[in-house]
């Protein structure tokens, strides 16, 4: 039962006082954290973010807010109004009686107990860190969630429902205890991002081929040591990192992803790059730091947009005639290479900049004509 000392209607206010009721205000409040009771507000606007830190028997009717943060809560109601964005702190509460019809847009939940929220209905992006597993796998469903951010979780697999969530296009799962994805991450078909780093996975599903709207795939950190051929049927990939895998070699349906931009596939254990690497015609970015490489394929002529080559701690003794087309080229590193020279027409590379060749085999006679053929770059040894 809430008990009303005071009313306030139609008044902008800086501060909240207990035991009242407030109609028609705007809020303001500048206070870090609040500790309320007793208090009623109905069509009122909170326009800064509010850090109700502890929070005991009041209603909120119709109320919108841009920013709710809240750590302790009970015997309260929030019933129908707008929340843009709410935060829910070491929370543990009965959500499906507190949050009765609500709208709200942004959901965060962190380091809490909760095992489950309740189903909102118009909730667009949902983070939850630190918290129950039951939690996460008694996710409700909902038709507008298009941003699932699950990371730092522990988690040993992905949500055993994810494939009803069919809206959405971010999906972040790393740093847990993932060591594989399930089948139905095929059926996320509207799906543009996927990050997944710094988990157990071994391989992925040959229906992660279905996916061909994913624009970014991160899988870092990780112990993949095969993909998919389905991984070709990734037509509009722009961004792929692959870094510290198991990785010995790419399949030749890499040669597929036509819009890729950037590929990391640094530490790994690579000896050799397919062929059908060349016909990457979008790449402007590619690091390949620390594998066995010996050589580039002689099709890379066909990188017309890259800028940056990143081959650092390789086991590079040459390259190929056809690097000297990559006009492009803004930045190479082949630093920790067994390389001694270059093709006779490198200096042909005009936009070159940066050139390392620490802990390489290059003579200083080799380094003072490359200076004088390449004047704009700098150039370290």
């Amino acid at each position: 039962m809430i008990h009303i000392k005071k009313q306030i209607k139609g008044k902008s206010l800086q501060e909240i006082m207990d035991d009242t009721q407030y109609n028609a205000c705007v809020f303001d409040v500048k206070d870090e954290k609040i500790s309320l009771q007793n208090c009623v507000f109905e069509n009122c606007s909170f326009r800064t973010p509010i850090f109700l830190n502890r929070l005991e028997e009041c209603t909120f009717k119709q109320c919108n807010f841009v920013y709710l943060k809240i750590s302790q809560i009970s015997d309260c109601e929030f019933i129908d109004g707008y929340i843009d964005t709410l935060e829910l702190i070491e929370c543990s509460f009965d959500g499906r009686k507190n949050f009765l019809s609500a709208t709200i847009k942004n959901v965060c939940v962190f380091d809490s107990t909760l095992t489950s929220l309740p189903n909102f209905p118009q909730t667009e992006t949902l983070k939850i860190f630190n918290s129950s597993k039951d939690l996460i796998e008694n996710i409700n469903s909902s038709q507008t969630l298009k941003s699932l951010d699950i990371r730092s979780n522990q988690l040993p697999n992905l949500p055993a429902n994810i494939s009803q969530f069919q809206k959405l296009l971010f999906l972040n799962v790393s740093n847990n205890h993932i060591s594989c994805f399930s089948d139905s991450i095929g059926k996320l078909q509207e799906l543009s991002v996927i990050e997944a780093g710094i988990n157990l996975l071994q391989e992925l599903p040959e229906q992660i081929g279905q996916l061909s709207n994913l624009h970014i795939l991160s899988l870092y950190n990780n112990r993949i040591f095969d993909l998919t051929p389905s991984i070709g049927s990734l037509y509009n990939l722009q961004n792929f990192n692959l870094r510290y895998n198991t990785l010995e070699y790419l399949p030749p349906q890499i040669g597929n992803l036509r819009q890729l931009k950037f590929l990391d596939i640094s530490e790994n254990q690579i000896a050799e790059l397919p062929d059908e690497i060349g016909k990457l015609e979008n790449l402007q970015t590619l690091y390949a730091r620390e594998n066995c490489l010996t050589t580039l394929p002689g099709n890379i002529k066909g990188w017309h947009d890259i800028t940056y080559l990143d081959l650092y701690k390789n086991k590079i003794v040459e390259l190929p005639f056809e690097i000297c087309y990559l006009e492009n080229l803004h930045s190479l590193n082949l630093e920790g290479n067994p390389i001694e020279s270059f093709p006779q027409q490198f200096h042909c590379l005009s936009n070159l900049r940066s050139l390392n060749l620490v802990n390489t085999y290059f003579s200083d006679q080799n380094i003072q004509t490359l200076k004088k053929q390449l004047p704009e770059c700098d150039i370290f040894w």
